[in-house]
């Protein structure tokens, strides 16, 4: 399978647990509130998922989320999308 469709079936796999219990009538109306609970994180580099756990830095103001990118394998700076 593409990487493509492996990304496309994960997308639709969330989708489903996400408006589980919702009718159609329903997501319809709030869609909004399907599309901003469900952020990615994603890596600073190479725009894709961690590999393993995340850190998070939280000594600055921000909370900074570090870890190992699953594209290049090198450690990398994590924001939510």
């Amino acid at each position: 399978m593409s990487k493509i469709m492996e990304k496309l079936n994960m997308i639709g796999r969330k989708v489903d647990i996400i408006t589980e219990g919702y009718t159609k009538d329903q997501i319809e109306q709030n869609i909004e509130h399907f599309i901003d609970d469900e952020k990615e994180i994603l890596s600073s580099c190479c725009g894709y998922e961690p590999m393993g756990e995340l850190h998070y830095d939280n000594e600055s103001k921000e909370v900074e989320m570090v870890g190992l990118c699953s594209k290049c394998k090198d450690h990398a700076d994590f924001e939510e999308v």
